[in-house]
């Protein structure tokens, strides 16, 4: 199930990032891997029981930059990037070449910017949504 994983990790990879895999606290990034790392997170939604093969999955993924001497030009870059991404990930080309699994659609949710925390709006937190649908078959 868990292989539509790969098809994220590969887009985020081919752009630069690094995935961070030690999740949910996120004040425990060490600083030498902040700058363009991610987390990926998600939970299963099933949608429609008359198709019991076919899966809707929300996908949350928490992008981390550093903004170093100019934060505001860090948060643009941030999120022209991620945008970027956001974009080869909805790209049906994309989607098409990937056969680990059977993606039927991949839909953007959000996208929305933040400092990492309160006391330090050096580092930004970009987050991107989306909701995957695919079949069970082969996963």
């Amino acid at each position: 199930m868990v292989k539509f994983k790969k098809y994220f990790q590969d887009i985020f990879t081919a752009n630069g990032m690094k995935e961070w895999d030690d999740a949910f606290n996120k004040d425990n990034i060490p600083s030498n891997i902040l700058n363009k790392s991610y987390f990926m997170s998600y939970g299963i939604n099933t949608v429609d029981n008359s198709v019991p093969l076919e899966d809707n999955i929300n996908i949350s993924i928490d992008c981390f930059f550093k903004g170093y001497r100019n934060p505001k030009e860090a948060l643009d870059n941030a999120m022209e990037l991620c945008n970027s991404i956001r974009l080869e990930i909805l790209s049906r080309e994309s989607i098409a070449s990937f056969i680990e699994v059977n993606i039927l659609t991949i839909d953007s949710v959000s996208q929305i910017s933040e400092p990492l925390n309160s006391s330090n709006d050096n580092s930004i937190l970009v987050n991107l949504e989306f909701n995957l649908r695919f079949l069970q078959i082969n996963c």
